[in-house]
Formats: C-alpha cells, structure tokens, sequence
C-alpha cells in the first residue's frame, strides 16, 4: 500500500512539474507577443496610416501643382505648374 502510494506521489509530483513547465513557456510565449506589438515597425506602421489617413483627408502639405509633399509626383517637372 505504501509502495502504491509512493507511486501515485511520485506521479502527482510529475504532473505538477509539467504544469509549470507548461505554465513558464506559455509566459514566454505572452512576453513576446507582447514585445512584437512593440516593436518599432508597427509604430512606423501607425505613422503610415496617420500619413495616409491625413492625405486622404487633404491635411497633408501640399504643393502648387496640388501633389503632397514627399511623393515621386510633387517636384516631377511633368507635374509641376509653370506661372
């Protein structure tokens, strides 16, 4: 009966080391997801879609010739007015 019960410990004292075991690489897991939301590509990931949204919204600084800043198409001499 002892031996039986020695077992069963021995078994249950297994079981709770794989738990944490599993416990600790779930927290690894979590930790980095977290870090990737993080990471600088989705801040450059927000600003992009603050740039966009703002162009789309004609906030965006332009020039005469009605292209906004920073683009191929702005200072393109096919584009731009002559006065």
């Amino acid at each position: 009966m002892s031996y039986q019960l020695s077992a069963i410990s021995y078994q249950l004292s297994a079981i709770s080391y794989q738990l944490s075991a599993i416990s600790y690489q779930l927290s690894a897991i979590s930790y980095q997801l977290s870090a990737i939301s993080y990471q600088p590509i989705s801040y450059q990931l927000s600003a992009i879609s603050y740039q966009l949204s703002a162009i789309s919204l004609g906030l965006w600084p332009r020039y005469a010739n009605g292209h906004v800043t920073g683009t191929v198409y702005a200072l393109h001499p096919r584009y731009l007015r002559c006065f």
